[in-house]
């Protein structure tokens, strides 16, 4: 360890007596720096466009996942209508329910007929006959004991039930479909969902009293959507959920029965969908941004190794070629400078040269030469510069002395009224009061305490002058209870919440805007200012600044609403609240409460009420 602080210390020592090496040091800094930002500037610009051919080729995979997806659903819905107006399983199906399932005979038929049909199709896993007591009969080609409707023949019903509804109110499409029980009570392995049919025969669909249940394996789903998955990473993947956002079929099994906006926002990833025809349901892509960005950052630094390796290779060779071409020369000119320092002026560089450092040794003869001569000349300049400080400062002190006092603007204010009333113009006689009277309002330092009703005062005659200022640009009105106006407050509360309305909410206006402010008082123990405008609103980055900032005075910004707040927490204490409710283009609210309590303590009893 300590031959490393030994070593670190020789290379500082090295770089401090060298000037050429800080100036390669800054060289290759702005050089890796300018790198590395074009890097990250194409690293972005790649990831956006991996990004959007993402989307783009998974766009296309849906469409086509979409339209293979429809073809086995619509060839699914064929095979189960026509397998419901099948005369013979209808006319089956009924001798077996009215000998009471007795007959081993029919029993055996109905088995077989299943059997059959269901053999057509190689995802079908399952066909049942369902009544509205549950199941009839069922051929399960997983079966092991009791088959898919073990413990669910109440499912049954309610299915046979409700496409009964259908075939009575004549509702499109006649089938039905469910996902309970989704997976094969004795094979955990086999994902199943089953469509419903009314099994019709050859008879009119108001006899229609049984349905058909083909229960389908969802291995074609699987391998439907399996084209999405690309890599281990799988930065893409697909799932299905119905039309009311719940996942139904998803790789990750515990994830099926939670809803795609919990998923999304639990994985941080986004989302792209399309709807399936036939069932409502909808093909959902789930695309990770995250995963696609570490692939990204994985060749912007695997670039960045690669750039910083070719650049210590350049400075080796720089190295190398300074040394022989600068650090001799310098050697040479260091050596007579060391000299010089001792005193010896008489000292000359030998000049070997012509490059640069060549000439700067002639400039250090010809420094040597003129050293006396300059020395004097910085003495003389001190001196004059002392002389120039002392005048500087006598003339600082006489314009504070001349300063004019509130006494005098107040006097001053007061003749230019009397000559406005004087001629005839009353609008500048107002205008010249109120000015007069918010300035004397202002600079009054000793009661910085007051009644609401004397900062409301204050405030009208402010928006007043502010209102003669813009002209149309907006209008205001002031609405309290008169009994709020015996209510101490802190002097000058109002005014940077009322100037920001305008200076940032209404500004370049021509006409339309407004200023409410609302004073009211809840569940007597909180008095509750509102400022609202119908400016241009800020957007929630702006309000979350500028909340900091009212609550951090020492960054310098917003410190008129710093120190309201400040003055009105050391008045009332930490109850002090500020809220602010602000829409884009709509405008900004402004909600101030103070606790009432706090408007009576005794700090309050030196108010001058005049």
């Amino acid at each position: 360890m300590n031959i490393l602080i030994k070593q670190f210390k020789k290379i500082k020592n090295y770089f401090q007596k060298h000037l050429w090496s800080k100036y390669l040091l800054v060289i290759i800094f702005f050089g890796i720096s300018i790198l590395v930002i074009g890097q990250f500037y194409l690293k972005n610009k790649y990831f956006q466009y991996l990004r959007d051919k993402t989307y783009e080729a998974e766009s296309y995979i849906m469409e086509a996942i979409n339209v293979n997806v429809s073809t086995i659903s619509r060839e699914l819905i064929h095979i189960g209508s026509d397998i419901a107006v099948k005369p013979d399983l209808y006319y089956l199906v009924n001798a077996y329910m009215d000998e009471g399932g007795k007959t081993s005979a029919n029993k055996r038929r109905l088995e077989e007929m299943l059997y059959e049909l269901s053999g057509s199709y190689q995802w079908i896993s399952g066909m049942s006959i369902a009544s509205d007591d549950g199941l009839v009969h069922m051929y399960d080609r997983n079966k092991k004991k009791e088959g898919i409707w073990k413990d669910n023949s109440d499912i049954l019903a309610n299915l046979n039930r409700s496409v009964k509804r259908a075939v009575q109110n004549k509702e499109i499409p006649l089938y039905r479909w469910s996902v309970n029980p989704n997976k094969h009570p004795e094979w955990n392995n086999i994902d199943l969902f089953h469509i419903v049919f009314p099994l019709k025969g050859d008879a009119a669909l108001s006899k229609v009293e049984y349905s058909l249940i083909l229960t389908v394996e969802l291995d074609w789903l699987r391998n439907a959507l399996g084209i999405i998955y690309g890599s281990d990473e799988q930065i893409s993947i697909g799932y299905i959920t119905d039309k009311e956002g719940i996942i139904i079929y998803h790789e990750n099994e515990a994830l099926v029965g939670t809803t795609r906006e919990n998923y999304l926002l639990e994985n941080d990833i986004k989302n792209i969908k399309s709807s399936m025809m036939f069932f409502d349901w909808e093909i959902n892509i789930a695309i990770d941004e995250n995963k696609l960005l570490e692939k990204v950052n994985a060749i912007y630094w695997n670039g960045i190794a690669l750039y910083a390796i070719l650049i210590l290779a350049l400075f080796i060779i720089l190295l190398y070629i300074i040394s022989h071409s600068v650090i001799r020369p310098i050697s040479k000119v260091l050596h007579s400078i060391k000299i010089v320092k001792t005193g010896n002026l008489q000292e000359k560089i030998d000049i070997k040269g012509k490059n640069e450092i060549w000439q700067m040794a002639e400039e250090f003869n010809q420094m040597t030469d003129v050293l006396h001569r300059t020395e004097r000349q910085v003495e003389e300049q001190h001196r004059g510069r002392l002389m120039a400080l002392k005048k500087k400062r006598l003339a600082e002190s006489e314009a504070l002395e001349s300063q004019i006092n509130a006494h005098f603007i107040f006097n001053t204010l007061g003749v230019i009224n009397y000559e406005a009333i004087e001629s005839g113009n009353h609008i500048i006689s107002e205008q010249i009061k109120k000015l007069s009277n918010i300035l004397r309002y202002t600079l009054n330092q000793k009661n910085q305490k007051v009644f609401l009703y004397q900062e409301i005062a204050w405030l009208e005659q402010y928006l007043y002058l502010q209102k003669m200022r813009w002209g149309d640009m907006f209008d205001y009105n002031i609405n309290y209870p008169i009994e709020l106006g015996e209510y101490p407050c802190c002097k000058l509360m109002f005014q940077p919440f009322v100037e920001n309305s305008i200076t940032h909410g209404l500004i370049g206006r021509e006409s339309g805007g407004w200023i409410h402010i609302d004073i009211i008082k809840i569940n007597n123990e909180t008095l509750q200012i509102s400022i609202k405008d119908n400016g241009c609103g800020m957007e929630e980055s702006k309000i979350s600044k500028v909340k900091y900032l009212s609550n951090n005075a020492k960054s310098g910004e917003n410190i008129g609403i710093a120190n309201v707040l400040s003055r009105l927490k050391l008045y009332y204490g930490e109850q002090v609240d500020l809220e602010i409710e602000s829409e884009i283009d709509v405008g900004t609210n402004i909600i101030l409460r103070l606790p009432i309590s706090g408007m009576r303590s005794a700090e309050f009893d030196d108010i001058n009420t005049n």
